[in-house]
């Protein structure tokens, strides 16, 4: 499995004690950043004796706005931009996405009816996300009065769209890319570790040890290095 996060994030630290830094993130009330990701996993698939390669990838790109800060805490109002799932099966492609305007594509029609729907996040100084609301409703709401789908169907279709685009699954992608903050005052070459859960393109947990390289009075280098261990419902092959 293979994910590649942008994030647009302004970084700080502040001085604890001689050669000791504590890193946080140093957002502005009223600014928005973004939030890019790309997802890629490949499953064996099993039919009728014969292995079958599914190649699934997910993009989105997210907009977050300040709205409220504390000592600890942010309030960021959140939206998504864009989404897009491709999945290359061994005779065909399909592709969603909520650019494409194709009336008769229902998960891209879905998906344009996610975009720009309202969500909140609350986010510690380190990285760790607190709590997301609303998330998991909004994609709740885009089908509830969706006619082509009946009632079975859309709560199958629901709990898809929210393994991959909902509150768990941000959490996660968040956590992985921003909660690299120790919570703590660190000295150079330091160590510290982080874990955090994906569920989207597949269920896994992925854990991380961080050095501090250097420090200087704006910014500080870090490097990690990281392992994805796969859930217990995954298959050879994810």
């Amino acid at each position: 499995m293979k994910s590649i996060f942008t994030f647009c994030f302004l970084l700080s630290f502040g001085c604890v004690k001689a050669q000791q830094v504590k890193p946080q993130l140093h957002l502005a009330l009223g600014k928005s950043y973004y939030l890019q990701s790309t997802s890629t996993t490949t499953s064996l698939q099993s039919v009728r004796g014969a292995e079958n390669k599914i190649r699934t990838a997910i993009s989105y790109h997210i907009t977050l706005k300040v709205t409220a800060m504390t000592d600890s805490l942010y309030n960021l109002e959140g939206h998504y931009d864009s989404l897009e799932m491709n999945i290359r099966l061994p005779d065909t492609t399909l592709e969603m996405s909520s650019g494409s305007g194709k009336k008769n594509d229902t998960p891209s029609v879905i998906m344009a009816r996610i975009v720009n729907m309202p969500f909140l996040v609350k986010m510690a100084l380190n990285g760790k996300v607190r709590s997301i609301e609303n998330l998991d409703k909004t994609i709740f709401t885009a089908l509830s009065d969706f006619p082509p789908l009946d009632s079975i169907k859309k709560l199958k279709v629901a709990a898809q769209f929210t393994q991959a685009f909902g509150e768990a699954s941000l959490k996660g992608v968040l956590e992985m890319g921003v909660a690299v903050f120790p919570g703590r005052p660190v000295a150079k070459n330091d160590r510290w570790g982080q874990t955090a859960t994906i569920f989207s393109p597949a269920f896994a947990s992925v854990h991380s040890t961080c050095r501090l390289i250097d420090s200087t009075s704006d910014s500080y280098f870090t490097r990690s290095e990281g392992s994805i261990t796969a859930g217990s419902d995954t298959k050879p092959g994810e």
